[in-house]
């Protein structure tokens, strides 16, 4: 049997974390969890800019917020900067606030002695897939950058070795993008 090496551990753990979680959350919670946060996002990235405006219409954000961070972070449009960000945030905010009282409801009916049962084994395959992806994708970002002495215990990694099987395509073309980018300086 192959040796595992401690960046095998820190890995397993991770993919045994979102599985305990995910079984400890259920099913239920997890999707609306995982639309809610996809769906925010949509809805911060659609009217956040909008709410930044009204926002700044009825309280004219970015001159309070330009005089307050102005010597802070330089003489540029910190204001508008800060007042978009506060759209966005808000809205990302009121969605998630939306969709928990939505989770909570579900939750109730989710907690039902026979759906109960599904709900914690199906959060548990759930999280089993989020930690394998989250394990891949590092895996994957690891394996192509550049790593110096760390890049020894990548090489030996089971788990990055055996993940990296899943799609070495997608690999592939990470680390061609990785190694495409160029300094900006």
């Amino acid at each position: 049997m192959p040796t595992l090496n401690g960046l095998d551990y820190v890995l397993l753990f991770v993919v045994a974390f979102f599985t305990l979680s995910g079984l400890s959350r259920g099913l239920v919670r997890q999707i609306v969890d995982l639309v809610a946060w996809v769906g925010s996002i949509y809805l911060a990235f659609s009217f956040g800019d909008q709410l930044a405006a009204e926002l700044n219409r009825l309280f004219n954000l970015d001159v309070h917020l330009s005089q307050a961070l102005g010597p802070l972070w330089g003489d540029f449009e910190i204001g508008a900067m800060a007042v978009n960000i506060l759209g966005f945030v808000v809205v990302v905010c009121v969605t998630r606030m939306a969709a928990e009282l939505l989770a909570n409801a579900l939750d109730m009916v989710a907690k039902l002695p026979v759906i109960s049962s599904f709900n914690r084994l199906g959060g548990a395959a759930l999280g089993f897939g989020k930690g394998v992806v989250i394990v891949f994708l590092v895996a994957s970002v690891a394996r192509a950058m550049p790593a110096g002495a760390f890049s020894a215990h990548i090489e030996s990694s089971q788990v990055v070795n055996a993940v990296l099987r899943i799609s070495p395509r997608f690999y592939e073309q990470l680390r061609d993008f990785i190694l495409r980018v160029r300094p900006l300086v």
